[in-house]
Formats: structure tokens, sequence, C-alpha cells
């Protein structure tokens, strides 16, 4: 358990890195970067896994003792791209 506290503490403080390094190539290039955002969601959707697992919510062990999740964001950025 112990671990997991510290695996998710180092995933927020990569996740607070990530929209950092988004918000500067935002001003750069005027858009968001999608791999950065796909990237971000699926460590979103493993430190959600890990907080869950801490909270006594679900009793399934976290990545790398079962699946990595996927992204909740996946259908919603392959919608947005084919609107554009």
């Amino acid at each position: 358990m112990v671990l997991f506290g510290l695996i998710a503490y180092v995933a927020l403080l990569f996740v607070y890195f990530l929209s950092v390094a988004q918000f500067i190539l935002t001003i750069i290039n005027g858009q968001k970067n999608d791999n950065l955002r796909y990237f971000a969601s699926r460590i979103n959707a493993y430190l959600r896994q890990v907080l869950q697992f801490l909270s006594f919510e679900v009793d399934t062990v976290p990545f790398p003792f079962s699946a990595l999740p996927e992204s909740d964001q996946e259908d919603q950025m392959h919608t947005t791209t084919l609107d554009r």
C-alpha cells in the first residue's frame, strides 16, 4: 500500500509536469498537443485506479499486477478530431 501511495505521488507530479509542458506548447504552437493530452489522460486513469485501491474502493491491485487502464478521453479525442 505504501508503495502505491508513493507511485501515486510520483504520477501526480508527472501530471503537473505534463500540464506545464502542454501550457508551454499551446502558447508556442497555438493549439493543444493531442498526443500529450492522450498520454496525460492515460496517467490520470492509472492515478484514479491507484487512488481507488488505496481508499479500499476496489480490491483489484493496480498495474503492474493488473492491466493498465484505458483512457476515458480516447473516444472523445477521436470524435473531436473527426468533427474538425
